[in-house]
């Protein structure tokens, strides 16, 4: 077996058996392959659908995504309240302040995921099992609900997290 055939395998394996409610992914997106661009980590958001996962990108690039969502005419200020301002604190892998853009939630089959994954960087895809606080999951749910940009059957899939306590 080939070592790409053979990576994709064990990135299938970490999916199927370690991708489960809130956790940070992190790999290189094939859509990006500027050499210079670096790995991203994505927190997986837990929905109503085992064929499905639901991740949305977290970016250390607070001003340029907030300019970004600023510009967007009537949509502005709902864009903005869809983008989570996070810390060290609260997600201990992250070594500087950053947001999850709930604007760009991506609703992705398995398969899809494996495909979109950059296997030749050293650790393709790497999951990190963190302990993300209530407050912190309701603002997700929160902040994706809130996003203009995100369809509603998206929205429709989200457990609220608040309902299951």
């Amino acid at each position: 077996m080939s070592n790409y055939n053979s990576t994709k395998l064990n990135i299938k394996f970490k999916i199927d058996n370690q991708l489960s409610d809130y956790c940070l992914c992190y790999y290189r997106d094939l859509a990006y392959r500027d050499p210079q661009n670096r790995p991203h980590y994505y927190i997986n958001i837990p929905i109503k659908s085992d064929s499905y996962l639901l991740l949305c990108i977290i970016t250390s690039q607070i001003i340029k995504r907030k300019a970004y969502y600023a510009n967007n005419g009537k949509l502005a200020n709902k864009t903005l309240k869809a983008l989570v301002e996070i810390n060290h604190n609260e997600i201990t892998k992250l070594n500087k302040p950053s947001i999850i853009d709930c604007n760009q939630a991506e609703l992705l089959t398995k398969e899809t995921l494996i495909n979109k994954i950059d296997t030749s960087y050293n650790e393709p895809f790497v999951i990190y099992k963190n302990n993300i606080t209530d407050d912190l999951k309701s603002k997700i749910i929160q902040a994706v609900k809130t996003s203009p940009i995100v369809e509603q059957y998206i929205k429709d899939l989200l457990i609220d997290y608040s309902e299951t306590q």
